[in-house]
């Protein structure tokens, strides 16, 4: 709960559902906005989307839904029954928030460039903690090489992706986070 918002999503809710596909994935996602915790889950819900993990700015981590149990609805149909879905406060490829500092770099992905707003130090910290704290109880294999650079479709689809490499209409979290994914195997 963060200041009286119930930040939850159980099975029946925002296409959440009970989980029973093993978890093979993780799928990294950014918000495209610089909204709080109870935002995003506002935005989710508004959408009947769903994820387990927040990652705030500050480095702060939300878990929304326990991924033993509950498939949330984040990358579309089948990822969403055999992954994790996490989702980081950052505007991405939009407008940045002045109150907010990132770095801004060009990236390509699925051959069209843009600048992309890079993730906190707190964030990358908070995103690798998160993940070794994962890993401790769900082994997913890690598949670690260039495909998790290039900004195309993973095969096969284990391991961390970012949701780009699910949807080729979607470039989030950049390739610069998917590099640091990889350092991090």
């Amino acid at each position: 709960t963060q200041r009286g918002w119930k930040l939850e999503f159980a099975p029946g809710s925002c296409g959440a559902r009970k989980r029973t596909e093993k978890i093979t994935q993780w799928v990294w996602h950014w918000t495209a906005g610089e909204g709080s915790a109870a935002g995003c889950h506002r935005v989710l819900t508004g959408r009947g989307l769903s994820v387990h993990f927040f990652l705030g700015f500050d480095g702060v981590i939300y878990q929304y839904a326990d991924p033993a149990s509950v498939v949330c609805a984040h990358a579309g149909s089948p990822t969403n029954g055999r992954s994790i879905g996490i989702e980081q406060q950052n505007v991405g490829h939009g407008k940045p928030n002045p109150k907010i500092p990132r770095a801004r770099i060009s990236e390509t992905i699925h051959g069209r460039a843009a600048m992309t707003s890079q993730f906190s130090a707190a964030q990358m910290a908070a995103a690798c903690a998160l993940r070794v704290a994962l890993r401790s109880v769900v082994p997913i294999k890690v598949i670690p090489g260039s495909d998790t650079l290039s900004g195309k479709f993973r095969d096969p689809l284990v391991g961390d992706l970012a949701h780009f490499q699910i949807s080729d209409q979607k470039r989030d979290p950049g390739t610069t986070f998917m590099q640091a994914v990889a350092s991090w195997a």
